[in-house]
């Protein structure tokens, strides 16, 4: 299993895990239902933000394909907090047939360590509460629920 930085040669090979990070949360929750465009802008996005000195992308390899991934930046606060900036996960998405190994756990140090180096003393991400496992799975690693998100529909969709 090799960890590291993603490159913009990783894209095409990342976008069938990204699809089935959507589809996973959107069988959770449909607020995350995949735009019909969503792969493509995803792939724009990601290959845009790995440009930024601010924003990094690793993948997990084995048997020459990738299995894993995850997305971390550095999140800047306003200039009213002591606290001026934090590490952020973002994505964090292991294919199923390789999950129970210790790649999650991989790619969670690469990131950490990543952050680490850019001088970041905190990190923080969003799991959807409906998510047991991968909420079990960061529980594991130390993370502990630190703010509540609340949300609600404005209006009834209709779609």
């Amino acid at each position: 299993m090799e960890i590291r930085k993603a490159v913009v040669m990783d894209i095409p090979a990342l976008v069938p895990l990204w699809i089935d990070f959507m589809d996973y949360h959107a069988e959770l929750d449909p607020a995350f239902t995949r735009d019909p465009a969503g792969a493509d802008n995803w792939a724009r996005y990601i290959e845009e933000k790995m440009k930024d000195e601010v924003f990094a992308v690793f993948v997990a390899a084995a048997e020459g394909r990738l299995v894993g991934y995850a997305v971390a930046f550095v999140q800047t606060y306003p200039p009213i907090w002591t606290v001026k900036a934090r590490g952020f996960i973002d994505e964090l998405y292991v294919d199923p047939a390789s999950r129970r190994g210790g790649v999650g756990r991989r790619l969670l140090a690469a990131a950490e360590a990543w952050l680490t180096e850019r001088g970041m003393a905190h990190v923080e991400l969003k799991v959807d509460v409906a998510n047991v496992p991968t909420r079990r799975f960061w529980k594991d690693m130390g993370f502990a629920p630190r703010v509540e998100i609340m949300s609600r529909e404005l209006q009834e969709r209709t779609e």
